[in-house]
């Protein structure tokens, strides 16, 4: 999957990349996300302003995602896939 994945501190590390489709845990969703919302505090995570010591890995900045559950973990009991 593609994915805008923070590499490092600045904008300039915003990088396009594919990734594999991750596999949920025990209790983990996976959601296939349609519509996000980026925000001041995705902005300051990527300018190392918030959390910086907590923000130092790679990952997807975003704080609000919607979108379809395609896959549960062997605990949830909650939600099912499908599930919006």
């Amino acid at each position: 999957m593609k994915a805008w994945q923070k590499q490092g501190i600045g904008l300039e590390n915003l990088k396009l990349v594919d990734i594999g489709t991750p596999k949920p845990g025990p209790k983990q969703l996976l959601v296939r996300v349609k519509a996000v919302s980026l925000n001041f505090r995705d902005k300051a995570i990527i300018d190392g302003i918030y959390l910086p010591d907590m923000m130092s890995k790679k990952f997807v900045p975003v704080s609000d995602a919607a979108g379809v559950i395609e896959e549960i973990g062997s605990e949830v009991t909650r939600f099912q896939a499908g599930d919006r």
